[in-house]
């Protein structure tokens, strides 16, 4: 894992602040140091897949998703894939695992988790 102990929204910010001393300290550099810039993504892609699992009983949807250590969450809806509103920030991991449950206010609705 290209993580920092074990957290790789840690490691990420961490990559994100080399990344701007880099830029403070030499700004006529042509650009940032291509290993860093791979850590970075590397980093990035890892975060950035998360696969939500969804069941819909009796009217109640619960969407589930693996937590990755060390990063926060944001989950929002939408009716229209527009404007986006803020459910939940605050969620509590179980074995490796977060999960959020509603009973949906609209016939059609979106959600989208971003981590943060």
């Amino acid at each position: 894992m290209l993580a920092e102990n074990g957290h790789p929204k840690a490691a990420l910010d961490a990559c994100d602040r080399a990344l701007s001393v880099i830029a403070s300290k030499f700004p006529d550099a042509p650009e940032p140091p291509e290993a860093l810039l791979l850590l970075r993504n590397a980093l990035s892609a890892q975060l950035g897949s998360i696969q939500i699992s969804t069941t819909l009983q009796q009217g109640v949807l619960t969407l589930t998703w693996r937590v990755i250590p060390g990063a926060s969450y944001r989950l929002e809806s939408s009716t229209d894939l527009r404007a986006w509103t803020l459910r939940e920030t605050n969620f509590v991991e179980s074995s490796g695992s977060a999960s959020w449950t509603t009973s949906p206010s609209a016939q059609t609705e979106f959600f989208r988790l971003v981590v943060e």
